[in-house]
């Protein structure tokens, strides 16, 4: 292959990124915790031009209950892009997190609390992002997945 095809390659797969990482999402406080951080108990809601009653994906990242970010879903172009072409809102779901010092006491039932917590305000809330609250569904990678 050319050094021109292969430039040309890499600028159009670089916009692709680029695009991608551009969608910013609205962020909401799904519970408000004495000393843990916000970044943990909000989620993000990627909803731009979706029509009403759009069905809505609640993701949870993954990161052996440790690690990892609801934003970690910024990292695939791919990602975002398949539900949004097929029309539904994605929303990103923070958790505290296992022996990290802005979650100190947080434990796997308070993962799941969050969990909860997320859903029940994706439920009360994603109406005024044009989502449809009956129909939700969840969706977790690794550790998000329990």
């Amino acid at each position: 292959m050319s050094r021109t095809v292969l430039l040309c390659l890499f600028l159009m797969s670089s916009s692709c990124v680029a695009l991608a990482s551009d969608r910013t999402p609205q962020t909401f406080q799904h519970s408000e915790i004495p000393d843990v951080a916000a970044e943990l108990t909000s989620l993000d809601v990627y909803a731009d031009g979706r029509p009403d009653g759009a069905p809505v994906v609640v993701f949870v990242h993954g990161g052996g209950w440790v690690g990892g970010s609801k934003s970690s879903v910024q990292q695939s172009s791919q990602f975002l892009e398949f539900f949004e072409q097929r029309g539904m809102i994605l929303v990103s779901v923070g958790t505290r997190l296992v022996f990290d010092a802005r979650s100190p006491t947080a434990t796997f039932r308070e993962q799941a609390a969050d969990l909860a917590s997320a859903v029940k305000w994706v439920y009360d809330n994603i109406p005024d992002h044009g989502g449809d609250p009956e129909q939700v569904f969840l969706l977790g990678f690794s550790a998000g997945a329990h």
